[in-house]
């Protein structure tokens, strides 16, 4: 115990220590085995305390480089896990206490940190779609094709019964238009 308490000795090396210890020695009195439990069990909630400590303090940096990067996603993700992770574990400890209005409880918001997460997700991938529809307009829009006539040709207008079209030739093939559009009007189609 000094071993631990001078920080020689971890946590976890203290814990199995005293397990074993537990295990194989049967010659303790009842209070020496209740105080090596206790230290026991203290090692363990020393250590699981850290764990969380340590987790929590990754996750609150990884959101920060997240939200600075804009990956809103990812930590969404972790706060749905971060919160499914605590939920599922005070679920674990109602279901041992035998406390079923809290298991139902838990289990309700087990199923709400669900539901908001979908939403979260929903709104995110609502929100990309309307910042690429505003990226969208601020483009200008495109120009209208033109046709551009070269001074090599000329421009006809033809006119017909519910229409005209303008056509664009080269000057010297003006004379062989006209005649391919007469013989056209000749016949029928």
């Amino acid at each position: 115990m000094s071993g631990y308490e001078d920080g020689i000795l971890t946590a976890q090396g203290l814990a199995y220590a005293g397990q074993e210890a537990a295990n194989s020695l049967d010659l303790l009195n009842h209070q020496d085995l209740d105080r090596l439990t206790d230290a026991i069990d203290q090692a363990e909630s020393s250590m699981e305390q850290l764990g969380d400590s340590t987790r929590s303090t990754l996750e609150s940096m990884q959101d920060e480089l997240d939200q600075l990067q804009g990956k809103q996603e990812s930590i969404e993700r972790r706060r749905y896990e971060s919160r499914n992770r605590d939920l599922r574990k005070q679920l674990q400890e109602a279901q041992q206490d035998g406390n079923s209005e809290s298991v139902s409880n838990i289990n309700q918001a087990l199923s709400l940190n669900s539901q908001i997460y979908g939403e979260r997700q929903r709104q995110i991938q609502q929100d990309k779609l309307e910042e690429r529809q505003r990226e969208f307009k601020k483009l200008p829009p495109p120009p209208p094709p033109k046709r551009e006539w070269r001074s090599s040709e000329k421009v006809i207008r033809l006119e017909y019964p519910g229409g005209n079209v303008k056509v664009g030739i080269n000057r010297s093939d003006e004379a062989k238009l006209l005649e391919a559009l007469k013989n056209a009007g000749m016949r029928s189609i």
